[in-house]
């Protein structure tokens, strides 16, 4: 009688336990429960494991990360999930178009359409981004993702001084899909795009191609121009990651310009980066004109930004 009234106070002592700490920390237990037994998710529902990236426990999620792949082999979300966790921005991109290819019609091939056009954007690859928004559009027109693909093809145009086509875009989604907030204010693109929330995403018709002007030749610059400025307003950008590794490979390459590069810290699209900037010029013809040698000759795409 002695040992089981003893059981029987270890039993209710641990039920006790156990409910103050599912009180006291219901979200933790939860969490808890799910990186040790990913089995008890479905494939389609890895609302957990994304909401713990958005708390930053990337680690966390990268560690039981196996254990979901091989409960869920060949699985498009699975799939699109490690590419969230990918520390490598060049591994990442793999992952992501490989949803696209392998799994087009799937829930997740605009979300990886979408990443995979924010990095090459990123990167400073301005026409091949203003393309793959064009694609996205073209392909997914119903997704709820048109309104920040839409806001990567003005801020590429905006990026290579095209206001002509950043005009004609904006006007032109004004009219067909006024949801969509362009954000953008004398031609500075602003970090994000919101949508107003419609009771059914925006259905958008792949977009005409406006006529943009040829654009000039740039002009010849000196190589006595391609040096150390004073103090200005205006810098060059040469791309911007996440990776700041990939941030640091880029600021090597551009220390053969002449110029002293470095990495400035921002934001956009609510996600924290790495740019990699250089140079320092009053106007912003003289910055132009730098930008458009290093074009020509180095292969550096670049922005003019203020600093």
């Amino acid at each position: 009688m002695w040992a089981q009234g003893k059981e029987n106070h270890l039993v209710m002592s641990n039920m006790r336990s156990t409910r103050h700490l599912y009180d006291s920390s219901m979200k933790k237990t939860i969490s808890i429960l799910f990186l040790v037994f990913p089995m008890w998710l479905s494939a389609q529902d890895l609302s957990a494991y994304y909401n713990l990236l958005k708390s930053g426990e990337r680690d966390s999620v990268l560690r039981v990360l196996p254990a979901i792949n091989a409960q869920f082999p060949d699985n498009p979300e699975v799939l699109y999930l490690s590419g969230l966790v990918e520390k490598d921005g060049e591994k990442a991109l793999l992952i992501y178009k490989d949803v696209l290819s392998k799994y087009p019609d799937s829930q997740r091939a605009d979300d990886a359409f979408l990443k995979v056009i924010e990095f090459i954007y990123t990167r400073g690859l301005y026409n091949k981004t203003i393309k793959y928004s064009r694609d996205m559009i073209r392909v997914y027109p119903n997704s709820e993702l048109i309104g920040s693909c839409v806001h990567f093809l003005l801020c590429s145009f905006n990026a290579m001084n095209r206001r002509d086509s950043v005009d004609f875009y904006v006007d032109y989604y004004a009219k067909i899909s006024p949801d969509i907030q362009t954000n953008f204010s004398n031609y500075s693109c602003a970090p994000s795009l919101t949508i107003a929330a419609p009771q059914k995403a925006p259905v958008l018709v792949q977009p005409p191609v406006s006529k943009e002007t040829v654009q000039e030749s740039a002009p010849r610059v000196s190589s006595g121009e391609i040096e150390k400025k004073p103090v200005g307003k205006y810098t060059l950008q040469f791309g911007a990651f996440s990776n700041e590794s990939n941030a640091m490979a880029l600021k090597a390459r551009l220390k053969s310009t002449g110029l002293e590069p470095y990495i400035h810290p921002i934001n956009l699209s609510n996600k924290s980066l790495l740019s990699v900037r250089a140079g320092s010029f009053v106007t912003h013809n003289e910055a132009r004109k730098v930008g458009e040698k290093l074009k020509r000759e180095k292969k550096f795409d670049y922005v003019i930004v203020e600093k």
